[in-house]
């Protein structure tokens, strides 16, 4: 299976979904786009509509579902228009959304609940959450991380979206200290620390993280923005929207890639 061409394609259609709206949080949404194109087409995720199996907790890149849960379900996005449930947040009524998002920090605790309330069901399926590395500055993952590693929970696969931003600046840069790596092997996680971008090395740590048998994470380093070199280049970027001219010439490039 073509991944690399498969990503570009949801690239292209995200672009597409949004090209309309007044706000888009896109960078966020293309530093994970990889790993999800990834694990819909492998049928890890957006399998069954009644048992969650992702959730997007960095709630600023929720919106990257919209294209796989379109292509699932044959529907046509209305992104943002009045009416829409189609938002930069998901809520309930979307197919396959099973938590809001918005608020930082919480997807770890809902995924607990989730896996406590129905543990036969995840005996022998994955819930994957999305972090932000910039969310993880938020006390509630770190108590979550605590509650999954010393319950032995390995039906949580934490993936963090490592792509070193945040609204605030560069993370090596605002917090040089912040060994991500490091702290999550403290708390117990066997890490997979892995290019996001590269489906060889996507496929290999997804593939190991499932075999192991104590909790894992999947430390994903990405680029935010990846795909749009003018987002790539600049944290500035993280809630603005380029002109119609800039949206082209973004477009041009991403479909000179199928």
């Amino acid at each position: 299976m073509d991944y690399q061409n498969l990503s570009t394609r949801k690239r292209i259609e995200y672009l597409e979904m949004v090209r309309l709206s007044r706000e888009a949080l896109i960078p966020s949404s293309f530093s994970v786009i990889d790993l999800i194109t990834y694990l819909f087409y492998k049928d890890f995720i957006l399998v069954d509509k009644a048992i969650p199996d992702i959730i997007i907790s960095k709630g600023h890149a929720a919106s990257v579902l919209y294209p796989f849960i379109a292509e699932k379900e044959n529907l046509k996005i209305d992104f943002a228009s009045d009416g829409s449930s189609f938002g930069i947040y998901s809520n309930l009524e979307i197919p396959y959304i099973h938590m809001p998002s918005g608020s930082l920090g919480h997807g770890l605790g809902v995924a607990i609940g989730l896996i406590l309330a129905q543990p036969k069901i995840y005996s022998s399926r994955k819930l994957f959450v999305v972090l932000g590395d910039g969310e993880c500055f938020e006390g509630s993952i770190w108590e979550a991380l605590m509650y999954i590693s010393n319950s032995n929970i390995t039906s949580i696969i934490p993936i963090i979206d490592y792509n070193d931003r945040t609204i605030l600046g560069d993370i090596s840069r605002t917090y040089p200290n912040f060994n991500l790596a490091k702290k999550l092997s403290g708390f117990g996680f066997k890490v997979f620390d892995f290019s996001g971008h590269d489906f060889e090395q996507i496929s290999d740590n997804v593939s190991n993280s499932l075999k192991v048998k104590t909790p894992s994470c999947l430390l994903a380093r990405t680029i935010k923005g990846k795909g749009i070199s003018f987002m790539e280049e600049s944290y500035l970027w993280h809630n603005k929207m380029p002109n119609q001219d800039l949206f082209n010439k973004a477009l041009e490039k991403l479909k000179l890639n199928l």
